[in-house]
């Protein structure tokens, strides 16, 4: 059983230490907005990134079998798709919590 106690007195802890040039994160709210955050500027485009690639390479490399080609473009359409709802959601979550 976790102890709700313990919970408050670590979040305390944690919110207690200021970290140079960041902002603290007190609600549920701040740390939704930090998920989406991080998903947005690092771990979104650096996943499409690898997925546009391999669907480039998939293309490339099919010499001509349709099924390879089409294969290639809907990894690079799914991934550029992926990081605009993505992106539309991290909008939507920043304007709902402001």
């Amino acid at each position: 059983m976790i102890n709700p106690h313990l919970i408050e007195r670590a979040a305390a802890a944690l919110n207690s230490v200021e970290i140079p040039g960041s902002t603290p994160i007190n609600t549920g709210y701040d740390w939704i907005n930090a998920i989406f955050s991080f998903a947005t500027t690092t771990l979104g485009p650096a996943v499409g990134a690898i997925v546009i690639l391999y669907g480039a390479f998939k293309y490339i490399t099919a010499g001509g079998d349709q099924s390879k080609t089409k294969e290639g473009s809907e990894l690079i359409i799914g991934a550029i798709l992926g990081y605009t709802i993505l992106l539309l959601t991290n909008l939507l979550i920043k304007s709902l919590t402001m």
